[in-house]
């Protein structure tokens, strides 16, 4: 299910509240379904309080779908659940989008299965790297994920190839690009894998954390240990703000071209929804940032600093550290 109707017929409602002028375009979004709930939530609140609300289309074409559209400057904004990579910062230097990287919430990948499902009660990141890593006998049974499990068939459930979540994941989990198994029910709808997993006995997915709470009782969120012998960790908010949920907690971030930014509607929802995300994100499922990194996100935009404080490299977790500096590309 991709959800572009429901804002765009968000932008119409807002039209006839505020008229939109002819000299200010539409914003154009597209990418991360994870980020997409704040987006709407943010949209909706601006488009109901701006004087002469321009319209907003947001898309979900997955984090690598915005990015591209992005970096080939077709659209203004990316919604991103993951740092953009170096293959994407070239595309954007060969066209000439320079782009200002803002941080905007917390989210965590959380595990799930069925709730009847009573094979395990935790995972370790060995595990889901042994669950998800490609190669010629791939885990297929219970019970050759770890002995003593039972010998039932295991169904992995999961995004598509075009999905942050997934980019971060296999980043994070199970090594360089191209090593994650691609033989697993995939979808580009969060929703549709959740309900997958809800009626699979045997299933196992992973998903952002925004998707998986809201159906607690339909699936079951698994806490995940670091290694073999430590405490495994379920997703809280408490576990994302103090790192303890690692490495699958993440921040995730708006791409915003900075010839966008020429506009005075761009940079003024820009600002709104850095001023109304430490707010709204509980609302779209997420957790909200530390104050002082929504502080520094808004002087990034004010100064419009340029690049990826990531410079393109694939984290192998984000400390929130990282994001506490103004150095960009």
């Amino acid at each position: 299910m991709r959800p572009t109707i429901w804002l765009m017929a968000l932008a119409i409602v807002g039209a006839f509240a505020a008229p939109v002028r002819a000299a200010d375009p539409v914003i154009t979004i597209d990418g991360s379904s994870s980020l997409y709930p704040l987006t709407e939530v943010v949209a909706r609140e601006f488009q109901i309080g701006a004087r002469d609300a321009p319209q907003i289309v947001a898309e979900v074409s997955g984090t690598t779908g915005g990015l591209r559209s992005f970096c080939a400057g077709k659209i203004d904004i990316a919604n991103a659940s993951r740092p953009i990579s170096a293959d994407e910062i070239e595309a954007c230097r060969r066209a000439r989008v320079r782009f200002v990287e803002l941080p905007v919430a917390l989210d965590a990948i959380a595990v799930i299965v069925h709730p009847g499902n009573r094979i395990v009660d935790a995972l370790t990141v060995e595990e889901l790297r042994r669950l998800w890593l490609a190669g010629p006998a791939p885990v297929r049974t219970w019970s050759e994920l770890r002995e003593g499990l039972p010998e039932r068939p295991l169904r992995l459930y999961g995004p598509d190839a075009d999905s942050g979540t997934a980019d971060y994941f296999e980043a994070v989990v199970i090594g360089p690009a191209g090593t994650m198994r691609t033989d697993h029910n995939a979808s580009d709808d969060d929703y549709r894998i959740v309900r997958q997993v809800a009626g699979d006995a045997d299933g196992l997915a992973f998903v952002g954390f925004a998707y998986a709470e809201p159906a607690r009782g339909r699936v079951r969120i698994l806490p995940i240990s670091p290694q073999a012998g430590t405490p495994a960790v379920a997703p809280t908010s408490t576990s994302m703000l103090d790192g303890s949920y690692r490495p699958l907690t993440r921040p995730l971030f708006l791409y915003v071209s900075r010839d966008a930014l020429k506009r005075r509607s761009v940079r003024n929802f820009a600002a709104y929804y850095l001023e109304r995300a430490p707010v709204l994100a509980k609302e779209a499922g997420l957790v909200p940032l530390p104050l002082d990194l929504y502080q520094l996100a808004d002087r990034r935009l004010e100064k419009q600093v340029t690049g990826s404080v990531f410079h393109g490299r694939a984290p192998e977790s984000i400390d929130l550290g990282t994001l506490r500096t103004l150095e960009g590309d």
